[in-house]
């Protein structure tokens, strides 16, 4: 006994082929959803920042500055948060040292923000590594930097100056580079002098 085979329309194809366009249109809309949202995710300062004991910090009109004076083969501390602001976990891989302008980075310390843990003492701190921040949540940073020699004569009052730290993190799977923020400005005065504005 032979079977009649249902015969397939043009209206059939075409009906198939439409579905198949839009089920591949809402996976693409939805890759490049999560990629815009992970590209335009930002870490942001959080509520602490300063330097060692021997630093000199102050609050001018330009904002908080933490300044050191320059000395050769001596390094400098840099205290600071990176703060989680938005809706999304992320990890917080480091500084990216390649991107640290004129600095070396020797050691990198931190403390998690957590209930009952003790805050802001760099004898606390425990070597970084790669930590999950949740929303809101914020690490601290200890960081121990070297300048690299300043070459020639410098001006009397000479400085350099970083207002923000590069940092990698990953977001949804994505690695970003960001330069966030600092609460203080590390300020290095390269040439000592009379009346220096820092």
């Amino acid at each position: 006994m032979t079977q009649a085979s249902t015969p397939v329309t043009a209206g059939d194809v075409s009906k198939s082929a439409r579905m198949l366009v839009g089920f591949i249109g809402v996976i693409v809309l939805a890759l490049l959803s999560w990629q815009v949202v992970a590209l335009g995710y930002r870490l942001e300062t959080g509520s602490f920042g300063g330097g060692s004991p021997d630093a000199q910090a102050s609050q001018g009109v330009a904002g908080a500055f933490v300044r050191y004076d320059y000395t050769a083969e001596r390094t400098y501390e840099l205290y600071f948060t990176v703060r989680n602001p938005d809706r999304l976990p992320v990890r917080v891989e480091g500084v990216d040292e390649d991107r640290l302008a004129g600095l070396t980075l020797e050691r990198l310390a931190m403390i998690e923000d957590k209930p009952g843990r003790a805050c802001c003492r760099p004898e606390s701190a425990v070597p970084f590594q790669p930590v999950r921040l949740a929303p809101g949540g914020e690490v601290y940073l200890f960081a121990t930097l070297r300048l690299a020699a300043p070459g020639g004569t410098q001006a009397d009052c000479a400085y350099q100056a970083w207002s923000s730290v590069p940092m990698r993190f990953t977001v949804l799977g994505t690695t970003r580079h960001q330069e966030v923020p600092l609460l203080a400005t590390l300020m290095i005065r390269l040439a000592p002098g009379t009346g220096c504005a820092v």
